[in-house]
């Protein structure tokens, strides 16, 4: 691709796109926003010590996670993330790796609760904010079969 066309595709990119919030802001009374992540993977090889492609207990993963933010109040912002798995090991073990099969679980990960407060405004250009969050403890994950 010549150095024309990519400056053409940055010039569009940076025109195309819509006005965007940096994180650091409160929304405003009523408004807000909704992130989800999903993310997929699996594998039946791995590389061993030499750099050979050798096959290893197969697994797969599934992972979803949320985050939001709403506007409370012109002054406080909720916040609130969250998530889970799903993964399943095989029941077979090909040499030379262990006889036992790979877990399986499924269940919630770290999630948190937390606020954003305007503190004070100088100018309406620099915001003074504070936040805070609680992450219940970590439990470890209950397998649903091994």
């Amino acid at each position: 691709m010549s150095k024309g066309v990519k400056v053409v595709l940055v010039i569009v990119a940076a025109l195309a796109g819509s006005p965007t919030r940096a994180g650091a802001l409160l929304f405003p009374e009523g408004e807000g926003q909704a992130i989800l992540t999903t993310t997929f993977s699996n594998a039946s090889n791995a590389y061993d010590s030499q750099g050979r492609l050798v096959k290893t207990p197969s697994y797969r993963k599934f992972e979803l996670d949320g985050y939001v933010e709403y506007g409370a109040a012109d002054w406080l912002t909720l916040v609130g993330q969250g998530g889970g798995m799903d993964f399943q090991g095989s029941s077979s073990t090909p040499a030379p790796f262990s006889a036992s099969p790979a877990a399986s679980y499924a269940g919630l990960g770290l999630g948190s609760i937390g606020a954003r407060v305007r503190l004070g405004e100088v100018a309406r250009a620099i915001i003074f904010r504070w936040r805070a969050a609680y992450a219940p403890p970590r439990t470890p994950p209950k397998p649903i079969s091994t």
